[in-house]
């Protein structure tokens, strides 16, 4: 019998968080112990339950130096990287972490909500309508009202204006069929108002 714990059970977060706790110490104190050291590196880490992100100045420093750190840090506590998830990529090629791509063109740093989330969302609410063929406007917008409010304030500090444009473009049709269902006007300028201002 196999023993262990399910992907997306409640207690996974915890144990990933108990088995990562200290990476950062161990990084901080290997590669960046002086201020000095700090500016040199440019060594920082960011940490999601067992996602995390690691920057450093450069690919071969992250991949002689960093990384071998890493593994020997997970294989501590009987843990490795996965292959399929790590990559050592230059910042201009841009990455997606947790439903965000984060990528520098120039010299300006961008974080959108990436592809594959946009697109989950689209097929979220393609499926939500083609699941209610004969529903009624009114009734279909207060069933996709909450999921495109709830997608918006996920990426509310970062949604770029033509993404919101295009959200409201989506409803627009929607809003203007209802229309001939009675549905009164307010409903459907409160809802691109509010997915607007999320």
């Amino acid at each position: 019998m196999k023993s262990g714990t399910p992907q997306g059970g409640i207690i996974s977060p915890i144990l990933a968080n108990m088995a990562l706790d200290g990476l950062e110490t161990r990084l901080k104190q290997t590669f960046s112990a002086s201020q000095r050291k700090r500016r040199r590196t440019k060594l920082h880490m960011v940490r999601y339950v067992d996602y995390f992100i690691v920057t450093g100045y450069s690919r071969e420093f992250l991949e002689k130096e960093v990384k071998p750190q890493i593994e020997t840090f997970l294989a501590q506590r009987g843990l490795k990287l996965s292959i399929n998830k790590t990559r050592i990529i230059h910042v201009e090629e841009g990455f997606d972490f947790l439903g965000f791509s984060i990528r520098r063109y120039s010299n300006k740093l961008l974080t959108k909500p990436s592809r594959e989330s946009f697109k989950s969302l689209l097929d979220k609410i393609r499926a939500s309508i083609k699941s209610h063929p004969t529903a009624k406007s009114l009734n279909l917008i207060r069933l996709l009202n909450p999921v495109i409010i709830g997608w918006s304030n996920y990426y509310r500090h970062t949604l770029p204006k033509w993404y919101l444009r295009m959200l409201t473009m989506l409803f627009g049709p929607l809003c203007r069929a209802g229309q001939k269902d009675g549905i009164p006007r307010n409903v459907c300028n409160g809802l691109r108002i509010n997915t607007l201002n999320s």
